[in-house]
């Protein structure tokens, strides 16, 4: 199996409810489409892994509206993101929501949460 051609997965927070995620694909990658994704979730980096989205076809982004996965001051989850195409199945790096912060923008938007 060759690297994932998933090449960064991005976590934009809403505070109403979910998240919404996008994710990028390597230039150089030149398998045909379709090309299939599923947003999964985790307690931890190495799972077990539940999917959270529908199978979205030939797209980059999916927002979730189905509700928080984030309570007060519980644990933050792990998500990631994988591709099924006609020859293989490719995953994304686990990432968290707020990992990729400055500290003091991960405090204020832990703040917010503990708040919600």
């Amino acid at each position: 199996m060759i690297a994932s051609p998933i090449t960064a997965v991005r976590i934009l927070p809403n505070y109403l409810g979910g998240f919404q995620f996008v994710w990028d694909i390597d230039g150089a990658y030149d398998e045909p489409a379709p090309w299939k994704f599923v947003v999964q979730l985790a307690e931890t980096s190495e799972g077990p892994w539940h999917d959270i989205s529908p199978e979205l076809t030939n797209v980059l982004a999916w927002r979730d509206s189905g509700g928080k996965h984030l309570y007060g001051k519980t644990s933050i989850l792990w998500f990631r993101v994988c591709m099924h195409t006609k020859t293989g199945r490719y995953e994304s790096h686990p990432v968290q929501p707020y990992g990729d912060l400055p500290r003091r923008e991960y405090l204020l938007a832990s703040e917010l949460i503990i708040r919600e």
